[in-house]
């Protein structure tokens, strides 16, 4: 709100504050993890908030590109439905339909059927992402989290 007071536009404003209010997950669990703080209640609530700035990220990424100074559509309500949705089919896949893919993946104990799952996963999503608007980078993020939160996110294809 007072960056406009130092004479940046909105689009400027927005993108250095959203810059300034999000921090590294990696850097974070890496220090907590040197700390010996992971599992905490401390540790725990920081990683409830940074999964929560992961996911905020796309809706930031949207609003960001309304924002643009070059956007051809600067329709905010478009921009939040659209984040909503996509977030919304990413968590109900990450958390309903991948567990039962990715067990059946696991028992064929095949490292190669594990990659193709996870690269088909990260396509499914980015093209998901690219039909609602969003760029294929921002659904391949959302299939990183939704893979991450799997049984299967400490194996090596």
């Amino acid at each position: 709100l007072l960056l406009p007071l130092a004479g940046l536009n909105t689009y400027q404003s927005f993108f250095i504050s959203v810059l300034a209010s999000t921090s590294s997950t990696a850097f974070v669990v890496r220090m907590l993890e040197q700390r010996n703080e992971l599992s905490s209640r401390a540790g725990h609530i920081m990683m409830g908030w940074l999964i929560i700035q992961d996911i905020m990220i796309v809706g930031w990424f949207l609003l960001l590109n309304t924002f643009s100074p070059n956007a051809a559509d600067s329709d905010v309500l478009m921009a939040v439905l659209k984040s909503v949705v996509v977030i919304a089919v990413a968590f109900g896949i990450g958390q309903y339909l991948m567990p039962p893919i990715l067990t059946q993946v696991a028992k064929t104990k095949s490292d190669e059927l594990l990659m193709l799952a996870v690269v088909a996963t990260i396509a499914v999503f980015a093209v998901f992402a690219n039909f609602m608007g969003v760029s294929f980078t921002i659904g391949a993020f959302l299939a990183g989290l939704a893979l991450s939160e799997s049984f299967l996110n400490h194996e090596r294809a």
